[in-house]
């Protein structure tokens, strides 16, 4: 399937239906004619539409509509599903037209249309004037089919008789129509899977997406399903299902060989300590997506079952009806993504059995709508699956069918009945959306019940799925992996830790999922604490790009002695500060957070400073005069004394160990008494009541130090300030009194590096978060010499540049040689020595590190060429 394909279809369609659709409503809107007074009703109907929302939003609406049901009936038209036997957008083999035309125009036009043949017929004879008879006549077929599949699909072709109808677009038969552009767009082969209905969601609404997530502002609740929804891989679907509902089959059915199918299914290391799992039919087993999106989880279940019932002798033909009746369940906030997933299923079971669509059976997927005479679901548009419902209160719900609230309590019913149900598996791509960006209501919601999760939505869902699911059942999610980590999510892991179990986990590479630009795990969750159980975990850190994920997976499972696929007992996870989910770490690595001291006991680790207004008090060194450029600073009260303006400031910067970074000067002229002014009166920080709420760690100010960019899109890396100098948010600092260049090379090694990994793998180095590592006093018996030597290479390549206040001239011209050529060829090797006896000495430290912990089975001295900080420009 190539998706790219369906990428640029789809987006150009939206586009195309979008114009095409704006173009009816305005004739619609402001015509006067014989057809429109004949629809009264319909042109009512949309009047109204437009008063309770926008023109825009109804706009969106149907164009959405009519992709969706085009989209769905090419789909039947590929795969000969159609109920009718003919194909309604699409020509028989070797012709142009669509095949319910071209029969329309021999005189058959099937007896269940619900459509005056009459007018057709005498359109197509030109008997009554028209400017294009055939777009005409196929306009009147294709309502007419889309209202005949309403007794099949009645979730996604309702009855057309409204304004819906008035909308459709005027050219349906030219080389230029819609329907040209689904047929192209849809190739026969691509639609013999059912995966493409996803696909084509996901980049229908993927331009939707991106414009309300660079809005950079909370959502409105119209903007939540288009600005959440992220499409699943199909491996991750699998590997969801496969270690969820292929667990629990395998300790339901002990003698089942389901798991020989289930290519992504991880034999669990604590089965031994599991207890025997009561008996249940298999219709008995329920499984619930509550973000079920296109559904493309529950068609992969969907197979799952159909192999299981199979196995377990059921009559093939009758297997379908079972699943969608009594297995699967979904509900999601998006109309039209639940529709689709009814679609997708009802799709399934056609595959399965040739005469399914005549069951007339409605799959258990529902979509929320607000209902105002209901206090749980007033707002249930923006809080969907997260509105708890027990089980009791399912009865409650009355559905008086003689009231005009009938069919609101019907569906207000099944809602309660979705939610107040508990399964066997709660399986789902939950949203991604941070608290900044909820809509209010929605983030009250949040905060009120799920206070300790209110961060993202996805963090909410991973606890949301676990109430909804029986006790020792499983649960499976896709979500980003900073949960695993960081101090935000703490209370997720305490919790996972003490009363659930990581049944398994994958942690996708940085860049290993094209969806989003998140980093992404997923990973299962059994709803029981199996004492002393290992969970089992695959790391794909080391293979870059999304096309290494899925065979990386597969091979570790296959070989778990490849060197990436791990089984930890989570309880000593606890014995890292803030319970980071560190599973690839040994015993002997996690004991050091217990036995040794952390760096913040031992010095001063502390974050800088905020102007608040960087154009106006920040400034490149080589910007100010030298006359007003305060160097060699030793502490605040010699700068108080100073008449110049400009003092040295660290602000971050690129990825550079050991030294260097120092490009920028600050107004600290009276000791900053100007930038203390415009904080405290900074109208854009209501909050801000005195400087020293922006202005960190001023008794520090000029004294030597380490520091580091906050914020990297690399490896950590710490570089030497001799002193003299300010430093900022951006650029974090520690203050040994002693010792400085042996912290400095700790900082810079890659046990460093491995622990920090652990505490912040964000890349966002906070000063709280160094000081959470543990240090070995051992290091400082390393040889200072050879950290100097280290420092003294850096140095001279720093200033070697002119970006360094302290360039004095270029290097050739200090070469005493009268041939151009042989100075270059000098420099060049003089570069070359230096560069590799700082590689040499890197690797050196390295190694004397490594021993030092013990680490040699778990850490190479090696440093890569890349990660030498100097020269980076001529390698």
């Amino acid at each position: 399937m190539n998706t790219n394909h369906l990428k640029i279809f789809a987006q150009q369609a939206r586009k195309k239906l979008l114009a095409q659709v704006t173009a009816r409503l305005s004739y619609v809107l402001d015509t006067d004619s014989v057809e429109l007074r004949e629809k009264a009703s319909a042109l009512k109907q949309l009047r109204e539409a437009i008063d309770r929302t926008t023109k825009e939003q109804l706009v969106e609406k149907v164009a959405y509509t009519w992709f969706n049901r085009l989209m769905a009936l090419r789909f039947m038209d590929a795969n000969d599903y159609q109920p009718l036997g003919i194909r309604v957008i699409t020509p028989k083999d070797g012709y142009t037209i669509p095949e319910i035309l071209d029969e329309a125009k021999q005189g058959n036009i099937p007896e269940e249309l619900k459509v005056n043949k009459e007018k057709i017929y005498e359109l197509l004879d030109g008997k009554i004037p028209s400017k294009n008879p055939q777009n005409e006549a196929f306009k009147e077929l294709l309502i007419a089919a889309c209202n005949h599949l309403h007794t099949t699909f009645p979730f996604l072709f309702e009855k057309i008789n409204d304004y819906t109808e008035l909308l459709l677009p005027d050219d349906l038969t030219s080389d230029f129509s819609i329907l040209k552009d689904v047929r192209a767009g849809m190739p026969l082969d691509d639609c013999s899977n059912v995966e493409i209905i996803g696909w084509l969601y996901q980049f229908y609404i993927s331009e939707e997406n991106k414009r309300l997530v660079k809005q950079k502002k909370p959502y409105k609740k119209h903007e939540l399903a288009p600005a959440s929804q992220l499409f699943t891989p199909k491996w991750i679907v699998q590997y969801m299902v496969d270690n969820t509902l292929g667990q629990l089959i395998t300790e339901l059915f002990p003698n089942t060989r389901i798991i020989d199918h289930l290519d992504f299914y991880i034999n669990p290391d604590y089965k031994e300590q599991l207890p025997t799992r009561e008996k249940k039919k298999l219709e008995e087993i329920k499984f619930f997506d509550p973000c079920v999106g296109s559904g493309h989880i529950l068609t992969y279940t969907f197979d799952v079952f159909f192999m299981v019932y199979k196995e377990q002798g059921y009559n093939e033909s009758k297997i379908p009806e079972l699943i969608i009746k009594h297995n699967l369940f979904g509900t999601d906030i998006d109309d039209r993504a639940a529709q689709l997933a009814s679609f997708a299923l009802m799709m399934k079971g056609r595959q399965y059995y040739r005469r399914f669509l005549r069951k007339n059976i409605i799959p258990n997927v529902e979509s929320f709508q607000d209902y105002e005479f209901d206090n749980k679901f007033k707002n249930a548009k923006a809080l969907g699956s997260l509105i708890k419902v027990e089980p009791h209160e399912v009865s409650n719900v009355k559905v008086d069918e003689s009231s005009i609230f009938g069919q609101q309590q019907a569906e207000l019913k099944k809602l309660y009945s979705l939610l107040g149900q508990r399964y066997d598996v709660v399986v789902t791509n939950p949203p991604y959306i941070s608290s900044s960006r909820m809509e209010g209501t929605l983030k009250q919601y949040v905060e009120a019940n799920y206070p300790d999760t209110k961060s993202d939505l996805f963090a909410t869902f991973v606890i949301r799925c676990l109430e909804l699911c029986l006790e020792n059942g499983l649960t499976g999610y896709m979500a980003p992996f900073v949960w695993m980590f960081i101090s935000t999510y703490e209370k997720l892991r305490n919790t996972i830790i003490n009363k659930h179990l990581i049944n398994n986990l994958i942690q996708l590479e940085y860049s290993g999922f094209d969806g989003a630009t998140v980093p992404i795990c997923t990973f299962t969750l059994r709803k029981s604490h199996v004492i002393g159980g290992r969970g089992s975990y695959i790391r794909l850190s080391d293979f870059r790009g999304s096309k290494n994920q899925a065979p990386k997976t597969l091979e570790a499972i296959r070989n778990t002695n490849c060197g990436w696929f791990y089984t930890a007992n989570q309880k000593d996870f606890e014995k890292i500060p803030s319970s980071p989910i560190g599973y690839w770490l040994s015993g002997l690595f996690i004991s050091y957070f217990e036995t040794l001291d952390k760096i913040g006991s031992l010095i001063p680790i502390k974050s800088g400073m905020s102007t608040t207004d960087n154009p106006r008090f920040l400034r490149y060194w080589m910007e100010v005069s030298i006359r007003n450029f305060a160097k060699n600073n030793r502490s605040n009260e010699e700068a108080e004394k100073r008449t110049e303006k400009w003092y040295p400031i660290r602000k971050g910067g690129d990825f550079t160990k050991w030294i260097g970074d120092d490009l920028f000067v600050i107004n600290w002229m009276h000791n900053g008494n100007e930038i203390k002014e415009a904080v405290v009166n900074n109208p854009s920080d209501p909050n801000t009541t005195h400087w020293s709420r922006r202005i960190f760690g001023t008794k520090y100010f000029f004294k030597p130090c380490i520091t580091w960019t906050k914020i990297s899109s690399s490896n950590f890396s710490a570089r030497f300030s001799k002193g003299g100098s300010i430093f900022t948010d951006a650029s974090n600092g520690a203050f040994p009194n002693t010792k400085i260049l042996h912290y400095l090379a700790f900082l810079n090694s890659k046990i460093f590096q491995s622990f920090i990994n652990l505490i912040s793998p964000t890349l966002n180095y906070k000063s709280g978060d160094v000081a959470k590592v543990p240090i070995n006093n051992n290091i400082f018996k390393i040889d200072e010499l050879l950290i100097k030597k280290v420092v003294e290479v850096s140095e001279l390549d720093y200033n070697s540049n002119e970006t360094s206040w302290n360039y004095n001239k270029n290097e050739l011209t200090l070469i005493n040689v009268p041939i151009f050529e042989e100075a270059c060829d000098l420099y060049q090797q003089y570069w070359e020595t230096k560069f590799c006896q700082l590689h040499k000495c890197e690797e050196e430290l390295n190694t004397q590190f490594i021993k030092i912990y013990g680490l040699q089975d778990e850490l190479t001295p090696i440093v890569s060429l890349e990660d030498i900080t100097i020269l980076q420009d001529e390698l």
